[in-house]
């Protein structure tokens, strides 16, 4: 099919086009032969506004049966498990029933492909409107990404493994392995749909109201045009302008349609927004623009263009009301969001520093140890606790797409392991429920990275809605903006180091209170299966607290205030890194090359600062890097206040002195270049997400 938007065809245009072939008839002459013309008709906007409608209602119709279906067949398969325990061998019956739940599962695939190819082409119809709005595409393709990843290889990659044991006659217990861990994977998908469902709608609901703004925007300044000519015009234009104000009505009238679908969509989110989609003031408009036609009609045209005036401003009032409606309620989302994640990577972490409790006491104890009962109880607590927070993730993945899909994935795997581990502590398997505790930790590990991502982007997100909202040079008094002029880059010599001073307070407070002690029993690499051995992995629960769960004061619940502090304090070592990786930008724009080394000092440090910060690991190193962050950001103050006195002063050109690069700067560059060929040659085995930021890390390095 050609490709309409390449070839600069406008809507409504024509083409017409035939193909022409010649033979090889050296002999006698080339002959040709020629089809029949075919034309291409480039459909209006208007066309393409319903047929967008249309399909974007039928995919979200095929969305629905496909996680309907997706739930049909984890019941079939449960009921399959079930057949497969009542009998010892796996006969005829058996194995059709499983060929036949291959078969729809094959099925399903090919579903979720169709599905794709029409978000895909809705995305195309969706771009024939031209929003031009950045952020509603960037989503777009991000769902449009994640519903290629629900066609899942690995699925299919399971299925035929299956069949193979089929072929082979396999003993049950090997079907019913990997039939579980088709079923965990289908899980997985069914939410991943019941999430994305919900992210296409908001999406389309929003791609609704831009569409209408842009639509009621035309409409007024239409009518605006009628109102100049009716001033102007003569008994010989009446019957055209009539014409046209018909055309204005039935215009007017599809608008209202839209209104009320637009109304509809939002009723059917789990959390409608509060909408002022100016019902009223179109109403009002219809009004004005139907009595300047009866007017026009009688002679009247100077009250006609009045009326036309009116009405084509209440239009406006209506699109403003609605734009600015949607606004306050992305706004207020946002914040609410920001608010919700934060809590959650709070309750991450304390549940983090409880679950490595259970873990380190559990594998120091024996089978017959009276105090695994005591354990396994703790255990079940944490389960519903780790519940409620994969509850609250889905609910917020739902409204945010800043969460990753992996987020949802590794929380589902993190509660498949402790349901593990509570089956391996009933059998007193210790050995078995340990590893699966630790594979818990070592989840929990990753979601807060992952969290602090998501985060991260939030904070970035609700900035630049700041910065929009206002170009004033107003400042914060939070860490995010601190240094930072009012359009969003950080202000020469900003001082930064009174808000890493403060840090520091808080540190220094921590540490003198005594809440410092045993922190740092989060080692690195402590949710690793192979290491973690205990021995001096003692984590800031265990370190604080006596036999009663009271901290060194005889307080309870002191770890997990801790952990509070601590992931806030967290969060403000990051907001002040991005500010710091920002001026070394600029130190290097300028050509400010010992700067801008004392600042990529200073950001590693950093770094450094908040995985410490996050693993609650608090002790002198820390202390002492805080301090030397400072002295770097001090210097870097005082060499910007230099830099200012002496801007101030009169200079003269000097000689140009050819430039050269010097040595070491040359070698570190090499040795920059080894390491990164070799991290490339030799990849470690890692989860996506981390493979993920380590082609970013890769990519970065030698710019």
């Amino acid at each position: 099919m050609l490709n309409t938007e390449l070839l600069g065809m406008k809507p409504q245009q024509i083409l017409e086009y035939y193909f022409v072939a010649y033979d090889n008839d050296g002999l006698h002459g080339s002959k040709a032969g020629k089809t029949a013309v075919q034309r291409i008709v480039k459909k209006s906007v208007d066309a393409y506004r319903q047929e967008t409608i249309k399909n974007k209602q039928n995919l979200q119709d095929k969305m629905m049966q496909s996680q309907q279906s997706s739930k049909k067949i984890l019941d079939e398969s449960k009921k399959l498990q079930e057949e497969f325990q009542k009998s010892s061998k796996m006969n005829f019956d058996n194995q059709s029933k499983i060929q036949n739940w291959i078969e729809k599962q094959e099925q399903q695939i090919k579903e979720m492909k169709k599905i794709y190819e029409q978000q895909k082409k809705i995305d195309r119809e969706q771009k024939e409107l031209k929003l031009n709005d950045p952020e509603l595409e960037q989503r777009r393709d991000k769902i449009e990404k994640e519903l290629k990843q629900l066609q899942n290889p690995d699925l299919q990659k399971l299925l035929d493994q299956l069949k193979e044991l089929l072929d082979k006659n396999a003993p049950k217990e090997q079907l019913e392995n990997k039939m579980k861990s088709i079923d965990k994977l289908q899980r997985e998908n069914e939410k991943e749909m019941e999430k994305l469902m919900e992210q296409l709608k908001e999406l389309q609901l929003e791609e609704a109201v831009k569409d209408q703004a842009k639509q009621m925007d035309e409409w007024a300044k239409k009518e605006e045009e009628l109102a100049k000519k009716t001033e102007k015009s003569g008994a010989n234009q009446k019957e055209e302008l009539l014409k046209e104000l018909e055309a204005q009505n039935q215009k007017l009238a599809e608008i209202e349609k839209q209104t009320e679908q637009i109304d509809k969509q939002n009723k059917a989110l789990e959390n409608p927004m509060k909408l002022d989609l100016g019902q009223k003031e179109q109403k009002e408009a219809k009004s004005e623009s139907e009595n300047a036609q009866k007017d026009l009609q009688k002679g009247k045209e100077k009250e006609a263009a009045k009326k036309e005036k009116s009405a084509a401003q209440k239009m406006k009032e209506a699109k403003e009301k609605m734009e600015e409606s949607l606004k306050k309620e992305e706004e207020k989302r946002l914040a609410e969001d920001h608010d919700m994640l934060r809590a959650l990577l709070e309750n991450l972490i304390d549940i983090s520093h409880r679950q490595e409790k259970v873990f380190t006491e559990l594998k120091t104890l024996k089978e017959d140890n009276p105090r695994l009962l005591a354990l396994n109880k703790a255990q079940i607590s944490l389960k519903e606790l780790s519940n409620s927070i994969e509850d609250s993730l889905m609910a917020l993945a739902k409204r945010q797409p800043m969460i990753s899909s992996l987020v949802t994935k590794e929380i589902g795997r993190v509660n498949d392991n402790i349901a593990s581990a509570l089956d391996n502590l009933k059998v007193r398997n210790i050995q078995r429920s340990a590893m699966h505790e630790q594979y818990v930790m070592t989840g929990y590990n990753n979601l807060s990275v992952m969290l602090m991502e998501s985060l991260k982007e939030m904070n970035q997100k609700m900035s630049s809605q700041k910065n929009s909202k206002s170009n004033s040079n107003k400042s914060c008094n939070n860490p995010n903006s601190s240094g930072q002029s009012g359009k969003g880059k950080p202000k020469k010599g900003g001082k930064l180091s009174e808000a890493q001073k403060e840090l520091g307070e808080m540190l220094q407070k921590m540490q003198s209170e005594g809440k410092g002690k045993g922190q740092g029993g989060k080692k690195e690499g402590q949710g690793k299966p192979q290491s973690g051995d205990g021995k001096d992995g003692k984590s800031g629960d265990q370190g604080n607290k006596d036999g009663n769960g009271k901290d060194g004061n005889g307080k309870e619940g002191g770890n997990r205030e801790l952990s509070k502090e601590l992931a806030q304090m967290a969060l403000m070592q990051e907001a002040l890194r991005r500010q710091i990786a920002e001026l070394k930008k600029g130190a290097l724009k300028e050509g400010n090359v010992a700067d801008a080394q004392k600042l990529a000092e200073a950001e590693k440090m950093m770094e450094q600062q908040e995985k410490d910060l996050v693993n609650g690991k608090l002790d002198p190193k820390t202390l002492q890097r805080h301090k030397d962050i400072l002295t770097r950001l001090l210097e870097h103050e005082k060499a910007q206040m230099k830099q200012g006195d002496e801007e101030q002063r009169k200079s003269n050109r000097g000689e140009q002195m050819p430039s050269s690069i010097p040595l070491d700067i040359i070698e570190r560059n090499k040795l920059k270049m080894q390491e990164k060929e070799l991290l490339r040659r030799s990849p470690a085995n890692m989860n996506p997400y981390y493979k993920e930021k380590v082609d970013e890390y890769l990519r970065g390095i030698g710019n």
